[in-house]
């Protein structure tokens, strides 16, 4: 399943990929949290920041690639 929205992901996914600019993979993360998840939200929390850091860190890393121009 491909998904934008991490709370989706962390409800029904038995793992979740990040997955950046370039096709890079950002982080991965294998909630070892039982199903039905929908009463374990306060679970949920953490792994749900540690996917926001990364997005973020990923958002700020792709910002700060720059170009270079040169003549062979």
């Amino acid at each position: 399943m491909v998904t934008h929205d991490i709370d989706e992901a962390l409800l029904v996914s038995d793992r979740i990929v990040l997955v950046g600019q370039g096709g890079r993979i950002v982080g991965t993360w294998q909630p070892d949290i039982p199903f039905p998840r929908v009463a374990r939200l306060a679970e949920l929390n953490q792994i749900r920041g540690e996917i926001m850091q990364s997005l973020h860190s990923a958002q700020h890393y792709s910002e700060q690639v720059k170009t270079v121009e040169f003549v062979i």
